[in-house]
């Protein structure tokens, strides 16, 4: 499954900048310094309707944005925790919602998936998960949280429906939890 390997990119805002993923050419467009259309790239032009018509916009943040915040190394400390819940809470809140503000525009607000960036953003949070379970057969079954957003009660349970809006058969959360089983057939080089 593709990915954005954003590790690659982090350490400072020059790196991100520089990233080949927001190549003029060989990415997905530049990434300016101030918040406005994406001007070049394959996406150059691309118009959103959701919320309400717009262009596709970027715009990276350097004073307020800290690359090095989701670099190998901080990854490899996210990945020592030794349960779900401790991984997941410090996965959402450094790499997964730094990189969403990192980018800016349309992949900081609730409208991510707007961005063709989102999908290969959540992949490399997937793959993190995928690494951290380890093929561990524990952690494939180590599952924990909330099940409303912004909640603190942590009343989540891996028998959970899914539901997919007729998008597709609602599954079960155990269904997923392994991308070698129930349907699920992908991995990542590393």
């Amino acid at each position: 499954m593709p990915y954005w390997d954003w590790t690659r990119d982090s350490g400072t805002a020059v790196d991100f900048l520089n990233s080949e993923m927001f190549h003029p050419t060989k990415g997905f467009g530049s990434l300016g310094i101030t918040e406005a259309c994406v001007e070049d790239g394959p996406y150059a032009g691309m118009q959103i309707n959701i919320p309400e018509p717009h262009c596709l916009k970027r715009g990276f943040d350097p004073i307020s944005i800290e690359p090095r915040q989701w670099t190998k190394r901080e990854v490899s400390k996210i990945m020592e925790n030794p349960d779900f819940l401790n991984f997941w809470n410090q996965t959402e809140r450094i790499p997964h919602d730094k990189v969403h503000n990192a980018v800016g525009g349309d992949l900081k607000e609730h409208y991510s998936p707007n961005d063709p960036l989102f999908y290969l953003h959540h992949a490399q949070i997937d793959r993190m998960w995928t690494q951290w379970q380890g093929r561990n057969q524990t952690r494939l079954q180590d599952y924990a949280g909330n099940t409303i957003q912004n909640s603190t009660t942590n009343t989540a349970l891996l028998n959970n429906m899914m539901p997919m809006l007729d998008l597709a058969e609602s599954r079960s959360v155990e269904s997923v939890m392994d991308t070698q089983a129930n349907g699920l057939c992908y991995t990542y080089e590393d």
